[in-house]
């Protein structure tokens, strides 16, 4: 058995999986369905994206307050120890 009997189907099957060989209606609907693809995952990413953002701005609102309330109270702590010296 030679190489060239082995190479030719290949080469047979890869001429019939070409983007030449597929009918019009298949490259049309690929290439429709591309960039739809490619908006719906853009679209996907945006959405987790901004969960992320929306869950990360409210842990930022909840550490300033707890700042604000921990200056607060070192602010009391030192007014009570203003009071009792005097």
């Amino acid at each position: 058995m030679s190489m060239d009997n082995v190479a030719a189907p290949q080469l047979s099957k890869a001429r019939k999986l070409s983007f030449a060989n597929l009918s019009t209606k298949t490259k049309v609907l690929a290439a429709v369905a591309a960039p739809l693809l490619l908006t719906l995952g853009i679209g996907v990413i945006a959405k987790v994206d901004l969960n992320k953002m929306s869950e990360t701005s409210g842990w930022v609102r909840h550490t300033q307050t707890v700042l604000e309330e921990a200056d607060a109270i070192v602010a009391s702590a030192v007014d009570m120890e203003t009071g009792m010296r005097g």
